[in-house]
């Protein structure tokens, strides 16, 4: 045998069952570990915490008065609810439209900003907020009537530090990478529903976070929100729970461009977030959730690292054993696909497959510039609702 092939072999099988275990394998255990979770049962509602909804904006004038109408609209005590803008630097008519809201509805309060960036903004709403759960929302979030009735209900239970609600993809027909998005949302979902009842979710979506304002504490604006205040939670002892019944819903990216675009900025400013010591979990006092966030966001995003890694090492052992010809004949089926639907993209159309193929690997291109605007020290702070 020659020597170069045992290496080839190991980082062959190690790529490959990586692959199998963040995206197979890694539910599974969650699941078996769900099932030696004991559940609560519902508690009465005696009386509703009080919320501050924080939405950081900028430039929103076209869809701001929809937001602040949908919030308001919501099914909560009037006395008990504040809505928190934060103007990052607005130069079109937002705050107008939200200062001639505030004079008809005084729970619409508007904060405004230099330009200093989205979690920057999110950090000064939360200190001028005056209730005790706070809860995120962006401006292009739209809710179901009784998001907050959901979400409110965990908070009367003192071990609950943080919730995070159910968001949906609208815009899932209208094209294939936006269809194949909502596959891969469904899948995001699932996971975080599995966590919570195994009790190791340490992860949200930033539009459908909620906390308790106590635990909160202000961190550097090079960090994503929705990393460092799960891990603020879990830190001081509390417990975080995904509620599937508080439903939202927002509108992804329907092209290529958009799509890496917003991902490569979730992944980075993510991981910048977890290798620092305000987002990071210490495995010896949180091993349970340090596997959780290794396995649900590290080795996924590592997934176009394996499949580089797997591919170039069936070519090296594709004459040796029939499998490694079988992995390697994957790989480039893989590829055709993606292929086919870039171009089917490209002219309007789309198989669902061929699309799933492409939009999968658009997300992996969007890892990958995540980890090199880490590895680079490229910083992102700013954000743009029109990328």
């Amino acid at each position: 045998m020659r020597l170069y092939l045992h290496p080839l072999r190991w980082l062959f099988w190690l790529s490959s069952l990586m692959v199998g275990y963040t995206w197979v394998a890694y539910p599974f255990l969650l699941k078996l570990l769900s099932i030696l979770k004991s559940k609560n049962g519902s508690r009465q509602v005696k009386s509703w915490p009080s919320i501050s909804i924080v939405m950081a904006v900028h430039n929103e004038a076209s869809v701001i008065e929809d937001s602040l109408t949908d919030l308001l609209a919501m099914d909560y005590p009037h006395g008990e609810l504040e809505v928190v803008v934060v103007s990052d630097g607005s130069t079109d008519a937002t705050n107008e439209i939200v200062r001639s809201i505030s004079s008809k509805d005084s729970r619409v309060r508007l904060i405004e900003l230099q330009r200093s960036g989205q979690t920057a903004a999110i950090i000064q709403g939360v200190l001028a907020a005056r209730y005790e759960v706070i809860v995120r929302s962006d401006a292009d979030t739209r809710h179901d009537k009784d998001f907050l009735i959901h979400i409110a209900k965990h908070y009367l239970d003192p071990r609950i530090g943080c919730v995070g609600g159910e968001l949906k993809i609208r815009n899932t027909s209208a094209s294939g990478i936006s269809q194949s998005e909502g596959i891969y949302w469904r899948y995001e979902m699932l996971l975080r529903r599995l966590e919570s009842d195994a009790g190791v979710l340490s992860t949200t979506s930033g539009a459908v976070m909620s906390f308790r304002r106590e635990i909160f504490e202000p961190f550097s604006p090079d960090c994503s929100e929705d990393v460092v205040i799960p891990k603020l939670a879990i830190k001081k002892g509390y417990v975080m729970v995904h509620e599937p019944r508080a439903v939202a819903y927002e509108v992804m990216p329907s092209s290529a461009r958009g799509e890496v675009n917003a991902r490569r900025r979730m992944v980075s400013r993510a991981l910048r977030a977890l290798f620092s010591d305000e987002g990071s979990i210490n495995p010896l006092r949180h091993p349970l959730h340090w596997w959780a966030v290794f396995s649900h966001k590290v080795l996924r995003w590592m997934t176009p690292v394996f499949l580089i890694l797997s591919f170039v090492s069936s070519i090296g052992l594709r004459s040796h054993k029939k499998i490694y010809s079988l992995a390697l004949w994957l790989h480039l089926v893989y590829f055709s696909m993606s292929l086919c639907g870039f171009l089917l993209e490209k002219v309007g159309k789309r198989v669902g497959l061929l699309s799933a193929a492409y939009s999968f690997f658009v997300a992996n291109l969007a890892f990958l510039l995540g980890w090199k605007d880490l590895l680079l020290g490229r910083k992102i702070r700013t954000y743009s609702s029109v990328e």
